[in-house]
């Protein structure tokens, strides 16, 4: 189509989103997914590639009940605030609603473990999330929250746990020589026993190997 809109990023991974759905909803094709929601494949396929910005009321309603969930429930999972487990859940039933803090916790968690922050310090958060009398429902008051649970991460580390560069060695032995004619002194000995079954204490361990060119 001549001068037609060219999708920008976030309208690429809504069409992404959206296929993913579609094929965990069974739909093997974008055309099947179109006729039930009764529009157009050609339709239904501009909004997958993200050139359809999916903005039209009654198409959101269609497609959502063609795929089983409400309109709320597809533009939330569409936007990236909810995750694909969730919407197949509420549409199977088998969602269990919890407090909103919980909501705006976990979408704020995911994007820490989405940016490989401290696994440490977010198990942290939770600990001192779930310690919170009050619903936190402010992102800003969660940063707050994390940034205290990275330094308590840091407090436990530096009481109970090692750097991770930090490696734990043991002790080298004592091949010194002065460990060497410690153990050759008379009484030190090593005791051995020989084929006839008979004990011999020797000397000297070193004394079991002859020297060049010496006699026995």
């Amino acid at each position: 189509m001549s001068g037609e809109r060219e999708p920008d990023a976030e309208d690429v991974k809504r069409g992404e989103r959206l296929g993913l759905l579609r094929k965990a909803a069974g739909f093997k094709s974008q055309e099947e997914a179109a006729n039930r929601a009764s529009i157009e494949r050609v339709r239904y396929n501009r909004m997958e590639t993200g050139k359809d910005r999916f903005t039209s009321q009654e198409t959101q309603e269609a497609v959502a009940e063609a795929f089983g969930v409400t309109s709320g429930v597809l533009l939330d999972y569409l936007r990236g605030h909810i995750e694909l487990d969730e919407v197949l859940a509420r549409r199977d039933g088998r969602w269990v609603e919890r407090p909103e803090r919980y909501h705006v916790l976990e979408r704020f968690i995911s994007h820490l473990e989405a940016r490989k922050q401290d696994a440490a310090a977010i198990v942290v958060l939770r600990e001192l999330a779930g310690d919170r009398k009050g619903d936190l429902t402010d992102e800003a008051e969660i940063a707050t929250l994390w940034k205290s649970a990275q330094a308590e991460s840091k407090r436990r580390d530096a009481l109970f746990g090692l750097g991770a560069s930090e490696p734990v060695t043991s002790p080298a032995p004592d091949v010194s020589n002065e460990r060497l004619q410690a153990l050759g002194k008379k009484g030190s000995g090593v005791e051995v026993v020989r084929a006839q079954g008979k004990r011999s204490r020797l000397a000297d361990p070193r004394a079991v190997i002859p020297k060049a060119g010496s006699r026995r």
